[in-house]
């Protein structure tokens, strides 16, 4: 009985870790996509996306430019006129307002930094007709005094696998005219972007993770890079 009990203790801790790096794969795989550089607002923005990701052009002045992967998920940027009274918190709170009577559920915000850009960053769930879809917005001001949104949508399910591609392209996000990356976050992003194969990005991408209180996306990417480079990855990921 207790070799029978430890025979399956052991091929449940096998399955669980079989998942585990079925999840490192994938995050692997959305890590060294291959991105493409489009331009777009006449040149005054520019964002790197997967290349198999179809573009979408703004309907109009001051649209949304759409990047889509059916099935898999939808990027979106929009650049909001200016309003000289209006911060991006009280931005935030009229999304939140707006989108709560759209019937989406708010989970969660917190301040981060892009290209150097105080931001926010606003997660909602929206259920219906049988699927579950997360939705990630970002508000950051742009070089010339407006506000970038960054919107992005997938099924729930697929979200933690989605987040690293995400926020690979969030950090892409350049405004005005080219200047190299100068914050040490971005330094790290501007590596993984240009080197998503070299693990030595991977793990201090895993870092910088930690360091920002997410656990789940820093594990899963030290996991990715033990399983591109065994004999590489340190794994020194701090806490």
């Amino acid at each position: 009985r207790l070799a029978s009990a430890a025979t399956v203790l052991v091929t449940i801790a096998s399955l669980a870790m079989a998942i585990r790096y079925a999840h490192a794969t994938r995050w692997a795989m959305l890590a060294g996509e291959e991105m493409q550089t489009h331009s777009l607002e006449g040149g005054a923005l520019r964002v790197s996306v997967p290349r198999d990701w179809s573009y979408e052009l703004p309907a109009g002045r001051g649209g949304v430019h759409r990047f889509v992967r059916p099935q898999v998920g939808v990027i979106a940027l929009c650049v909001l006129p200016p309003r000289e009274t209006r911060d991006l918190a009280a931005q935030a709170q009229d999304i939140r307002i707006q989108w709560a009577k759209e019937g989406r559920d708010f989970l969660a915000s917190r301040d981060l930094t892009i290209n150097d850009q105080a931001g926010i960053e606003l997660l909602f769930r929206f259920g219906g007709q049988g699927f579950t879809q997360r939705d990630r917005v970002v508000l950051f001001p742009t070089w010339d005094g407006r506000t970038l949104q960054a919107r992005f949508v997938c099924l729930e399910s697929h979200y933690r696998v989605m987040e690293l591609l995400f926020d690979k392209v969030l950090h892409s996000i350049q405004q005005g005219p080219p200047r190299p990356a100068s914050g040490a976050a971005q330094r790290v992003w501007q590596r993984v972007i240009e080197h998503p194969d070299d693990p030595d990005a991977c793990i201090a991408l895993a870092t910088l993770y930690a360091q920002e209180g997410r656990p789940g996306p820093a594990e899963q990417l030290l996991l990715a890079a033990i399983r591109q480079r065994p004999g590489h990855a340190s794994g020194e990921a701090k806490p």
